[in-house]
Parts: C-alpha cells; sequence; structure tokens
C-alpha cells in the first residue's frame, strides 16, 4: 500500500507481500534483533516454554507506508522492559524514511526493509547499553 505523502491508502493492483505483513514484519525484526545482539535467544510474543527474557521489547507501529519513486518511512513508538516484565526501562519514538531510486514496487519493498533495519539498530543499542550498564551495576 502507499500513502506516504497522500492521506488515503491506495492498493497496489499486481504487487503483494509473500506473507501477512504484520506477521512479516514481526519476523523480520526478531531476526534482525538476533543477528544484531548475537543471541538465538530472541523469542517473538506468545513466549514459547517456560523461559521468561531478560527483556521485553513493545512496539507500536504508527506509519509503514512508502510511495514509489519517492520515500518509505516507517513511525514507531517502542519501550523496552526488564526486570522479568515489571521495569519499564526506555520509551522512545523513532522515526526513519529512505529515499526510493527507482518508481518501482522493489524498490520500495527494500525501501521499507531498511526501515526495519534502522529500527532494529535502534533498538539492539538501546538494549546492549542496559546490559552493559546492569552488568557493570552488578560488578
Amino acid at each position: 500500500m502507499t500513502g506516504a505523502t497522500n492521506p488515503e491508502l491506495n492498493r497496489a493492483p499486481f504487487e503483494q507481500w509473500a506473507e501477512p505483513l504484520e506477521a512479516n514484519f514481526t519476523r523480520v525484526l526478531a531476526d534482525n534483533l538476533s543477528l544484531l545482539l548475537a543471541t538465538d535467544q530472541v523469542m517473538t510474543f506468545p513466549w514459547q516454554g517456560p523461559a521468561s527474557p531478560a527483556y521485553q521489547v513493545i512496539i507500536d507501529v504508527t506509519q509503514f507506508l512508502g510511495e514509489p519513486g519517492k520515500q518509505a518511512s516507517l513511525e514507531a513508538r517502542w519501550s523496552v522492559i526488564g526486570k522479568n516484565g515489571k521495569e519499564v526501562l526506555v520509551r522512545k519514538k523513532s522515526s526513519f524514511s529512505e529515499p526510493l531510486e527507482t518508481p518501482d514496487y522493489q524498490a520500495l519493498a527494500a525501501g521499507l526493509s531498511r526501515t526495519v533495519a534502522q529500527l532494529s539498530r535502534d533498538v539492539a543499542a538501546t538494549i546492549t547499553v542496559k546490559a552493559t550498564f546492569e552488568r557493570a551495576s552488578v560488578s
């Protein structure tokens, strides 16, 4: 869908995601965080099994749009929760945009993907700083 500079959404008649957008966004974000944090312990909600994650990330995507040939954009409010879900460590709002070189949907999908990568880096950096601070406080 497009609508970054226009208040209405338009469905692309012949271009579609290979999986539901929400599932794709969540999967890609989790995969990115796993790579950036160098851990295979990244889980998506609902948690499977008895493990409780050290950090929880809650993301509310408020905009994930683009227009072929113009730009892709992502805006999200997000929090990092620690202490077994009992303490909000960080609350942030992030906004990313990526210019699109060509007016096709492949470029739009690539641009949207780059905005998810930027959000992933922002979240991973925040978790890394918090984890480093917690380790230093314990030592």
